[in-house]
């Protein structure tokens, strides 16, 4: 049995991560504890946060642009980020850093392996219409 420094209940020693830097071979919080922590990382305050510093995005700002965009990407319209979360990937100018919209996963990942170029992207258009 081990007591969690975060929750300080006593628990089996399989509530804990391994953990080889400690004398007893396990981590100090347990497992639920460490998944609330972690999860408290991704919530809506944790979210805005790096939205203004990335992006200097005020709260409410990502969701004024989801929600004026129909809860979708702005080029694929689906509502799957295609990411395993809610969140949409923040599309921007790598030059001036302004943001341009919502994108998935996937229609971002496109842009960028284009390099934001729009004479590569209409020559992709081009092909695909004569293949």
């Amino acid at each position: 049995m081990k007591i969690c420094s975060s929750c300080k209940q006593h628990l089996p020693f399989e509530k804990f991560s391994p953990d080889k830097s400690k004398k007893s071979g396990y981590a100090s919080i347990c497992k639920d504890c460490r998944n609330k922590r972690y999860s408290t990382r991704y919530s809506k305050h944790y979210r805005d946060a790096a939205l203004k510093k990335k992006y200097n995005l005020e709260p409410g700002e990502y969701d004024a642009m989801l929600h004026a965009q129909n809860g979708v990407c702005k080029i694929c319209k689906s509502s799957d980020t295609g990411r395993g979360d809610q969140w949409f990937v923040v599309d921007h100018c790598h030059e001036t850093n302004k943001v341009r919209g919502l994108l998935c996963n996937t229609c971002n990942r496109a842009l960028g392996l284009f390099k934001d170029n729009i004479s590569y992207l209409e020559q992709a258009i081009l092909y695909l219409k004569n293949v």
